[in-house]
């Protein structure tokens, strides 16, 4: 008994390791410069947390649809009880920061569609997917690196290049760990996760976000408390892509991300190629965000129906 015990917390303990390294490259390192000696154990554990509470919803339910509740979910607590950023520009915040960003990038593409190519047998996806988004964030990067410091000097090259292979060694790393608990863990009793860590978020936004962001602050119960109630509502199924395992020697193919996305940003951050991608990315991404959310909104209530 108490060995079980014992084994049942080390897998938890390692699925919430598993779950902070593959969010936070996508999340943040990718992204805009983090010293990553102070602040790496604090984020690896903080999105820790809130990915394994969110994502353990999705572990027991097959299909793409509770991957997408989970991911908004992880925006939304993310932005609206870590910092404070989801009630700086409500509603766009929502749109932008939870869903397009967190939703779509770290976790559809870097979590879900990640492991389904990563799957299938062809290799062609697997290499296409990858150079892809590795180019995507080397374009994304050159502007937001520049938005936060000046990277138009030559010194500037070398903090991005350590930055994005450290960022890959996480995502690696996070996939490879899931990879050795998910499928355990979704044969495991999670609602007690569930409880103990949603009770634990809502003390922190309780004693923090809400009185601090105040009246807006309620913007974040609106939203989390529906997608929550979509996803519990999917037939009980085992995640199929979230729990099988993905052979070691296909994620040599994912060194593309940061062999495009390194030589990308190099070329795109040229004063003469700059241009302010975030403006992009709202079109694109906002607009992939919705249409995933609207389409799993839909699967919930037609396999709710069915089941009726």
């Amino acid at each position: 008994m108490i060995r079980r015990v014992a084994i049942g917390l080390a897998l938890r303990a390692l699925a919430i390791v598993a779950s902070g390294a593959m969010l936070i490259p996508s999340s943040e390192l990718w992204f805009y410069p983090v010293n990553t000696d102070a602040a790496f154990a604090e984020l690896l554990l903080a999105y820790g947390l809130i990915g394994w509470m969110c994502l353990s919803l999705a572990l027991t339910r097959a299909g793409a649809a509770p991957v997408i509740f989970a991911g908004a979910l992880i925006g939304l607590l993310v932005e609206g009880v870590l910092v404070q950023e989801l009630y700086s520009a409500l509603p766009f915040t929502i749109l932008w920061t939870s869903l397009a960003w967190h939703m779509v990038l770290s976790v559809w593409v870097g979590i879900w569609l990640y492991r389904k190519v990563m799957l299938a047998p062809r290799w062609g996806p697997r290499a296409a997917l990858c150079a892809g988004y590795g180019a995507a964030l080397g374009l994304w990067g050159a502007y937001m690196w520049t938005a936060e410091t000046d990277t138009t000097g030559a010194a500037s090259y070398a903090p991005y290049l350590v930055q994005c292979l450290w960022a890959y060694a996480a995502f690696l790393f996070g996939h490879l760990l899931w990879d050795r608990v998910a499928l355990p863990l979704s044969k495991a009793r999670l609602g007690w996760d569930q409880l103990v860590l949603g009770l634990l978020t809502l003390v922190s936004f309780a004693t923090q976000s809400l009185w601090l962001a105040f009246p807006y602050s309620l913007a974040l119960p609106l939203c989390v408390l529906p997608l929550v109630w979509l996803a519990v509502r999917l037939p009980a199924s085992r995640n199929v892509t979230l729990t099988d395992r993905i052979p070691v020697p296909r994620h040599a193919v994912s060194l593309l991300i940061p062999a495009t996305a390194v030589p990308t940003y190099e070329m795109m951050r040229q004063p003469q190629l700059l241009f302010e991608t975030n403006a992009l990315a709202v079109v694109v991404l906002g607009g992939a965000a919705l249409w995933l959310l609207a389409k799993s909104v839909l699967q919930s209530r037609r396999t709710r129906v069915s089941g009726a």
